[in-house]
């Protein structure tokens, strides 16, 4: 599963579908021939990198629904906050090294980890998300 940070007021463009366009007819009985597409940038992480950014950002309140909305007027507390888990070395502290181990019955649960980078990454598109929200007033959705 994951999560995605979205805003839904964003303003979209209509775009082809590919796939039909491949094929020169409707690729599927439900596809309307078009998809849109947001103007504004999308981030999408894993059920756990998501919570872990959550817990980074301070909103760790979440009870394990990872669903919500940040209103325009906390999104830059949140940039400040972002920065300062970058300036800090959060990233560092919160990475997991891989791992092979031994589950149930034997079998073998490779863990690919979370490095710094993929940890630092997500909250720099994460600060873009939430710039162009401000710049346009609107708010982020996540779920």
């Amino acid at each position: 599963m994951s999560v995605t940070f979205w805003c839904p007021d964003a303003p979209t463009t209509r775009v082809p579908c590919p796939y039909c366009e491949a094929e020169g007819k409707r690729c599927d009985p439900y596809c309307r021939g078009y998809d849109e597409v947001s103007s504004a940038p999308e981030v999408n992480l894993a059920n756990s990198h998501a919570a872990l950014q959550l817990a980074m950002l301070g909103l760790d309140d979440h009870d394990g629904a990872l669903g919500g909305r940040l209103r325009c007027t906390a999104l830059p507390g949140l940039i400040r906050g972002a920065m300062r888990t970058l300036a800090t070395g959060q990233t560092a502290a919160a990475a997991t090294p891989a791992s092979v181990s031994a589950g149930p019955q034997g079998c073998r649960v490779v863990n690919p980890g979370l490095s710094e980078e993929r940890l630092s990454s997500a909250q720099q598109r994460l600060m873009q998300l939430f710039a162009y929200a401000i710049d346009n007033g609107f708010d982020v959705h996540y779920g």
